[in-house]
């Protein structure tokens, strides 16, 4: 059994054997999580947050494209916007920061589903991204039922 574990900026794969005998769980864990489907962009300088969220979404039910940077993530969306569903943004970035990236990808697509996050906590920046229309914030580190939560929840008022 794989679990990949994100936990204040450092990435862990824990690799444990696997039993025939059931383990009793807290009810939190025994939760359904919330899969779907539909073509996502994760956008993120880190590679193993980039990583961790990618396998996260295929476990959920989708299909993940990956950027590294902002540059990237617009020339990806450029050439791939008709087919993403939602794009998950990291607002701190090098060579093109969350804010701009965001501006862009909503001038290509005004009705675009972007949901933000940073390991930062929800600050004044972060807001007026809120505020232009994006349609959550999620601070790292963060569980993957609360972002499979986001997703399903941005995805069904965008009618997907």
């Amino acid at each position: 059994v794989k679990i990949s574990i994100y936990f204040f900026s450092s990435f862990f794969i824990i690799y444990l054997p696997l039993t025939h005998k059931p383990a009793e769980q807290p009810q939190s864990v025994q939760e359904k999580l919330i899969a779907g489907s539909g073509n996502i962009l994760v956008v993120d300088d880190e590679e193993y947050v980039r990583a961790m969220i990618c396998e996260w979404l295929k476990d959920l039910g989708y299909t993940a494209f990956q950027a590294s940077n902002g540059k990237e993530a617009v020339e990806l969306y450029r050439s791939l916007h008709r087919e993403i569903n939602l794009v998950l943004l990291d607002i701190v970035m090098p060579v093109m920061g969350g804010a701009e990236v965001f501006s862009l990808l909503k001038q290509i697509r005004p009705e675009m589903k972007v949901i933000i996050f940073s390991g930062y906590e929800l600050d004044a920046s972060a807001q007026v991204l809120l505020d232009a229309g994006a349609s959550a914030f999620i601070q790292k580190p963060f569980q993957m039922k609360a972002l499979g939560a986001e997703i399903r929840k941005a995805l069904a008022d965008s009618g997907k």
